[in-house]
């Protein structure tokens, strides 16, 4: 019972730590963003709204794909270390 005590608790800490770190990501406001350049050719492109939202947050989806795969390794790499510790006993 204990080592799956450990195991439990070795696979859900690095769950929680990059679950955590997507759900910050995920609930951040919008920011907005005013354009580069600033002339009025610009501005009238906007027409005095704000840009559209899939720009305000462009790279949301790589940072939350990168979070996944640092979640995935440091699972796996968490699961290979108890497997170890396990055959060493």
């Amino acid at each position: 019972m204990e080592k799956k005590k450990s195991m439990f608790w070795c696979l859900l800490i690095p769950l929680v730590f990059w679950g955590s770190i997507a759900l910050v990501i995920l609930l951040l406001p919008p920011v907005s963003q005013e354009p580069e350049n600033l002339q009025l050719e610009t501005w009238s492109y906007y027409g005095s709204q704000a840009p559209p939202a899939n720009q305000i947050l462009k790279y949301r989806n790589e940072i939350l794909f990168g979070i996944l795969i640092c979640a995935v390794v440091s699972e796996i790499f968490f699961f290979v270390l108890e497997k170890r510790r396990e055959r060493k006993k």
